[in-house]
């Protein structure tokens, strides 16, 4: 209400009311992230918007997690960059919403595809800058087989979780 007894609707709507329930898994999905390298607000981050059927504004994420609008502001960013969270518009706000993608996780995993492609990139470099002869040529010969088994082994998951979500969807 305004001060002249008014309410005003200013067209931003209210970030729905979490299951109290959902705070422990946003939070494991911090302390997740956080054992790999990544900032646990990314994790706790893309915890809210899975549990969350519609987009959140940064001031209302930054609200719920109780952090500064510019830890959002910097983990949103990685999560755009990789796929796992969207940028979508809300009619009549001006300010920036984000949601999970549609289709889920399957960014997520196009995402480790490049990763894999560019690791193998990177062991053929490897495998052109040492010669045949140098003792060093078994390491990064390891490494490139590693490099190829991965790649195969995640386009074979990849198909099979496309596999998994058709059989699901039916």
């Amino acid at each position: 209400m305004d001060d002249d007894g008014s309410s005003k609707d200013n067209g931003v709507r209210p970030a729905e009311e979490l299951n109290p329930a959902a705070e422990p898994f946003i939070n494991g999905m911090g302390q997740l992230f956080e054992r790999y390298g990544i900032p646990a607000i990314g994790g706790r981050l893309l915890g809210l918007l899975v549990v969350t059927s519609q987009p959140l504004s940064a001031e209302q994420i930054a609200s719920i997690l109780q952090v500064s609008r510019g830890s959002v502001s910097t983990n949103i960013r990685l999560l755009l960059l990789n796929g796992i969270a969207e940028k979508v518009v809300v009619t009549g706000d001006r300010r920036d919403y984000y949601q999970m993608p549609v289709g889920g996780l399957d960014p997520l995993v196009q995402v480790s595809v490049r990763q894999v492609q560019e690791f193998e990139a990177l062991a053929e470099q490897g495998l052109a800058a040492v010669p045949p002869t140098s003792p060093a040529r078994a390491n990064v010969e390891e490494f490139a087989d590693y490099a190829r088994f991965t790649y195969m082994y995640l386009a074979n998951m990849v198909a099979d979780w496309r596999k998994y979500k058709a059989q699901k969807n039916n």
